[in-house]
């Protein structure tokens, strides 16, 4: 990897970082917020964090990391960045799950190895497909 790449990769993970300590935030609040009497209370906070964390990750990937394509918006690519983190949400549910169920890995070991092989395959998807403006690549951010 070049140290482009290599700088891309790792503002991916700082954007990626705070993508995640705001979801987290968000996740926590509805939790505390919804009635216990409620079916899977867990399970509504985490959609209802998750779904609108993708779009405020794909703000902070523009603004980190791959920049907005030439002629593009804030909005450019926001479809195919909810196709890359729900793809991610699917493979690390079954990773996690193989991990834990199958292979007896450690939860808090299952749960980094999911991150870091989806991590990684939503860094290419991302900068590969929802952010290129040409087919060959996101646009370089500039600094």
């Amino acid at each position: 990897m070049s140290s482009e790449g290599m700088k891309e990769f790792v503002m991916f993970n700082v954007s990626g970082a705070i993508g995640t300590a705001l979801f987290y935030a968000l996740y926590t609040a509805l939790v505390w917020a919804y009635p216990v009497e409620w079916p899977y209370p867990a399970t509504a906070a985490w959609v209802g964090s998750y779904t609108p964390s993708i779009a405020w990750q794909h703000v902070l990937h523009q603004l980190f990391v791959f920049g907005t394509p030439e002629g593009g918006s804030v909005l450019s690519g926001l479809g195919k960045t909810y196709v890359v983190y729900s793809a991610s949400l699917v493979g690390s549910t079954a990773i996690n799950w193989l991990a834990v169920e199958k292979l007896s890995v450690a939860a808090n070991a299952a749960f980094v190895l999911g991150l870091v092989i989806t991590g990684a395959i939503n860094f290419v998807a991302s900068k590969y497909w929802a952010f290129a403006d040409d087919g060959s690549g996101g646009d370089d951010k500039d600094d």
